[in-house]
């Protein structure tokens, strides 16, 4: 008898592998369910957990916000000695006070504890720092593309409100009035939009009046800025709250906001008339905006929308006479008090403000241009003075952008002073009258980003003060100077320059005939080095102004010349203030 065949034999073997196959696929079904049961079960004890804590909460007297039912449906958290720590909506005043205190110093011991060096070493630790880098560039990517996507988005808008839109009651205005700050006709505010976060937190004080004021309110904003900043890295992190508490959070905030800002020379703070209004410009006055730009920053995406912030006296002063600072690149309010005071002893009415991307005021994403500058000057101007005309003293980027102003917008300049600055942008050359599109070495230097963060804010005084001939005391204390140049954060301290490298200067220059108010010119002997605003170039300018007083030159009585920082250089504003007292006397 012949013996079971090949195929039979291998068919028996298949049969008792599937059999075994069978057998542990029946295995593993069996035992994920027991582990399914037993994960139920456990997720039955937690939710029941959950629930009790919840309705022990919600039947307390306790005052019950969203973060506390965040923390009632927790995992119960235990302190260094393995106790099991209260919730804080079960806390008391004082032990919520205290536990976030404790968390805070806890933190801030560890941080400064932190053995950088141990860590570095560690080969997990640089192989995760690579990945972390890897992922901060695609989010600097993501967060540039973000940005352009709004300011797009803003460009495109709608429903922005066209010009022509009444003025609200004086009594019932608020920092939300709609309107173009472009071609604006008789009773229509530039500002409007939506309000910042900032601007909401002063709705409650009339529009603008002698008790306008929201110095507390505003350096409590940033203290606001830093616990909601806390609040959504909370929430959009949840596993921070196992380590840290909003407060701890907030204390980390601050901390790295005074190491950033240099400590040694901290700005001036707020004063009690000082306020941010935000402003919105339709899509009328962008299109001036890329009609009249340099052409290669006509496509440019720029934001509409800016919080401002302004500092403005209208008490004790007579009506209609009104004098309005136009800063230079960087510069801040605070640099013109000694002016501001002086102006108020003769009876003005006073307005200073920071430029977008300076000092307290929104640094926008996107570009910014001095037509965009221009058009926020008349926003903030028609905000504070309504349809009064107003003397404007400008200086530097400002001396521009004054020109600027009184090219477009003459209905609301009563006079322009100019100060270290020319509507050429440029020198014009001994001998000839012609303006010349160009940018001085000192100019090209100080508005390249890269390199002024490779020379740091350490060494730019003294770079600046060489290379302008600054007059700095024998003792290299220079008051305005520590703080132009320690006060500004890097950021937009390599922002606003670039804007130098835009200024359509010839253009402008072409157009000096159709100022028609009052102008007064004034340089120092070293101008040429900074704008190239010399004497014979101011000369040149003025007879094409048809109200141009005769240019000044400014010497000390030794007859040494000042540096483009004259106002702020020993007896400099002195000098310069003789002047505009003489030029007021006759035009305001």
């Amino acid at each position: 008898m012949r013996g079971p065949s090949a195929a039979l034999r291998k068919h028996v073997k298949w049969l008792k592998q599937l059999q075994k196959e069978m057998g542990e696929e029946r295995s593993k079904i069996e035992e994920e369910h027991q582990q399914d049961e037993k994960k139920k079960e456990r997720m039955k004890k937690f939710c029941e957990k959950q629930r009790d804590a919840v309705k022990s909460l919600l039947t307390s007297d306790f005052d019950v916000k969203q973060e506390h039912l965040e923390q009632a449906v927790q995992v119960s958290r235990k302190d260094k000695d393995g106790k099991r720590i209260k919730p804080l909506w079960a806390m008391t005043e004082n032990e919520k006070d205290k536990f976030q205190e404790e968390e805070a110093n806890e933190l801030l011991a560890f941080a400064d504890n932190l053995d950088f060096d141990q860590y570095i070493g560690d080969l997990e630790f640089r192989q995760n720092l690579e990945v972390l880098k890897d992922r901060a560039g695609k989010l600097v990517q993501e967060q540039d593309s973000f940005k352009e996507d709004i300011v797009n988005q803003f460009n495109e808008d709608e429903e922005t409100t066209a010009a022509g839109s009444p003025r609200e009651d004086a009594e019932n205005r608020s920092l939300d009035l709609e309107g173009s700050s472009l071609g604006i006709g008789e009773g229509v505010d530039g500002l409007g939009g939506k309000k910042s976060r900032r601007s909401k937190k002063m709705e409650g004080a009339p529009d603008w009046d002698s008790s306008t004021c929201c110095g507390d309110e505003l350096q409590s904003a940033v203290a606001d800025e830093d616990r909601d900043m806390a609040a959504k890295i909370l929430e959009q992190n949840p596993g921070v709250r196992a380590i840290h508490s909003e407060k701890s959070i907030q204390k980390i905030l601050e901390k790295q906001r005074d190491e950033k800002a240099n400590i040694a020379f901290p700005r001036p703070p707020i004063p009690a008339y000082g306020a941010i209004t935000t402003i919105r410009h339709t899509e009328e006055d962008m299109a001036f905006v890329r009609r009249e730009t340099l052409p290669e920053k006509a496509n440019s995406p720029m934001a509409p929308q800016v919080d401002i912030y302004y500092e403005a006296q209208t008490d004790h002063c007579t009506k209609g006479k009104n004098f309005v600072v136009l800063s230079g690149s960087n510069s801040q309010t605070w640099a013109y008090n000694d002016l501001i005071v002086k102006m108020r002893s003769l009876g003005f009415c006073t307005l200073t403000f920071d430029w977008r991307s300076h000092g307290r005021s929104e640094d926008t994403p996107g570009d910014i241009s001095s037509e965009l500058f221009m058009l926020d000057a008349s926003a903030i101007i028609r905000k504070v003075f309504g349809n009064e005309k107003v003397h404007i003293f400008s200086w530097s980027l400002g001396g521009f952008v004054g020109y600027q102003l009184a090219i477009f917008k003459p209905e609301q300049v009563a006079s322009l002073i100019v100060y270290g600055s020319t509507s050429c942008w440029s020198e014009i050359a001994e001998g000839t009258s012609e303006c010349i599109d160009s940018v001085n070495m000192v100019k090209r230097i100080f508005s390249k980003g890269a390199l002024m963060r490779l020379i740091g804010l350490a060494n730019e005084k003294p770079l600046v003060s060489s290379a302008l001939n600054v007059k700095v005391p024998a003792n290299g204390h220079f008051p305005f100077l520590d703080l132009y140049f320690n006060t500004v954060r890097m950021e937009q301290k390599v922002k606003g320059p670039n804007v130098w490298l835009q200024v359509q200067g010839s253009k402008t220059f072409g157009q000096l005939n159709k100022i028609q108010c009052p102008v007064l010119q004034i340089t120092v002997e070293h101008e040429g080095l900074a704008s190239g605003a010399t004497l014979h170039t101011m000369q040149v300018e003025a007879k094409r102004i048809k109200k141009a007083e005769p240019p000044v030159m400014l010497k000390d009585t030794s007859g040494a010349g000042y540096s483009h920082f004259a106002m702020w250089e020993e007896g400099g504003l002195e000098l310069m203030f003789g002047h505009i007292q003489a030029f007021y006397g006759k035009y305001a």
